[in-house]
């Protein structure tokens, strides 16, 4: 975890919140700020506020930001305009203005070992896509415990871990027979790994001048993470500026999460093993 390095030598993880006009903003920082400085925390902590319309200029002064909840849509049109080398986390509506230091600060560390393994903004906790069913009112590792140690490979062939993933998903579980093709021997693999246990996979690969995404899968113990949609970021981010245009064949059945994802169907429907697909296609 990379934090801000002080004049003598000490190390301090800097923390902004925002808000829209930073008035509740204000409220809550010096809450947090106050308790820092009561419980002598000054070498090691910061907390301070500022108004949404000058996050871009005060960004770089900062180890993560923490935007209230009502920023959503305002974030979302920042980050289609610029990229933001920061970890950026919307504060559940339940949580924002009633958290502790001390679960700000936990949940401020692993914001940013989030960030530091996929790079994605804004920072989502896995299990809480939604902001408003989030119910916890203290720390994210306090109330689901630490996050395990996360981390997402490239290869540019099949290996054992790849191959142990899709026999799991696609052949034992699904009942596919013909799992593995030729298409195998062309593709790029991404493969996310819990302290070292391959989890989820998918492949990319070019044909007839377009590419596609497909094989995405998670083993089933470790579903409802956002694993899966972690290993199609990476696939997406490897292939921005090779092409304007990603397609994938949806199970019919979990084409839904495909359009959580920002994948649109087309009417073409193919069969494969008995099961129907669709063919999906997402701009980037």
């Amino acid at each position: 975890m990379q934090l801000f390095r002080m004049e003598g030598g000490g190390l301090i993880m800097k923390i902004l919140i925002c808000c829209g006009g930073g008035f509740s903003s204000s409220y809550v920082a010096m809450r947090m700020q106050k308790e820092i400085e009561e419980r002598h925390l000054e070498n090691q902590y910061q907390v301070d506020f500022l108004p949404f319309s000058l996050i871009l200029e005060k960004i770089e002064e900062y180890d993560v930001i923490m935007l209230c909840p009502h920023l959503k849509m305002a974030l979302t049109k920042l980050l289609n305009e610029y990229t933001l080398d920061k970890p950026i986390y919307l504060l559940p509506p339940r949580i924002y203005g009633m958290m502790t230091l001390d679960a700000i600060i936990e949940d401020g560390e692993d914001i940013i070992n989030l960030f530091e393994t996929h790079h994605k903004n804004p920072v989502v906790f896995p299990g809480e896509e939604n902001l408003l069913r989030i119910k916890r009112n203290q720390s994210y590792r306090k109330t689901y415990g630490r996050i395990k140690p996360m981390d997402i490979r490239v290869f540019y062939s099949m290996n054992s871990d790849i191959h142990f993933i899709r026999e799991t998903v696609f052949m034992k579980e699904q009942g596919f027979q013909n799992e593995f093709d030729e298409i195998d021997e062309h593709c790029t693999f991404v493969v996310l790994y819990i302290e070292d246990m391959p989890v989820a996979t998918c492949r990319f690969y070019e044909k007839e001048g377009k590419w596609y995404i497909g094989r995405v899968c998670t083993l089933k113990e470790f579903r409802g993470h956002s694993y899966g949609t972690l290993v199609m970021q990476e696939a997406e981010r490897k292939l921005h500026g090779q092409t304007d245009r990603l397609y994938l064949n949806a199970q019919v059945r979990a084409s839904h999460f495909y359009e959580t994802l920002g994948y649109k169907k087309t009417d073409i429907i193919s069969d494969d093993e008995g099961v129907s697909h669709v063919l999906m296609y997402k701009e980037i």
